[in-house]
């Protein structure tokens, strides 16, 4: 059976929110903490669009604090582990920053893992020139996978989806199925890896792709 998951989240409640405290900290204030919080990572995401528009001062702060929660986890032996850690994963992810590149007028992105299936799907919410609004272009990138590592996936993609979603879409998305394929700022080759440290009990993630380019997640 073909994985295509069934997925739309209203733009409200796919926000991040924080405690409006938090709201009012700005990046140049991550030194005069103590230490990183997932509530300060979490601050500095706040109403953000992927990173894209963020000042090199932020996206450096929001960098540095993933990387000491990840390594704190790490020397607390919390960190996620493979296989034992995989119904961590399990679930629908908002992309909510990432340090590489992302495909052009690209609004949402998501990950969907199954474990048990051992089945991830990138989507790719991209803008539609005069179309409705809150209505897309939806990328679907089908992969399997298998663990290659304590902290490692490897990513074999299987399918491309595509199809028009949306509040005032119709609501049987018509999916065209292609071949595997590169798309630049998804999947650059039909085999790839993710690794991932750091999840919490909120439902956030931490995760790394093939060059090491930060990426982080919200559980929907």
């Amino acid at each position: 059976m073909a994985f295509v998951p069934n997925l739309w989240v209203h733009r409200r409640s796919a926000r991040i929110r924080a405690p409006k405290r938090a709201l009012c900290l700005r990046a140049s204030s991550v030194e005069e903490r103590p230490a990183a919080t997932p509530t300060l990572l979490l601050a500095l995401l706040a109403g953000n669009r992927l990173g894209a528009s963020y000042r090199a001062s932020r996206r450096i702060a929001i960098q540095n604090i993933a990387g000491l929660l990840e390594s704190t986890a790490l020397e607390k032996r919390e960190g996620v582990r493979f296989p034992r850690d995989l119904g961590r994963l399990e679930g629908v992810w908002r992309l909510c920053y990432t340090s590489g590149r992302l495909p052009v007028g690209c609004v949402n992105s998501y990950q969907v893992i199954r474990g048990a299936s051992r089945q991830l799907a990138n989507i790719v919410d991209l803008a539609l020139p005069l179309a409705p609004p809150r209505t897309v272009f939806r990328l679907c990138i089908e992969h399997t996978f298998d663990v290659v590592g304590e902290h490692r996936i490897r990513l074999r993609q299987t399918a491309v989806r595509t199809g028009i979603t949306g509040e005032d879409a119709a609501p049987d998305v018509h999916w065209l199925r292609f071949p595997p394929v590169p798309i630049p700022g998804v999947m650059a080759e039909p085999v790839g890896y993710l690794d991932t440290i750091y999840t919490d009990e909120d439902g956030l993630r931490i995760s790394r792709g093939d060059g090491g380019e930060l990426r982080i997640f919200v559980k929907v």
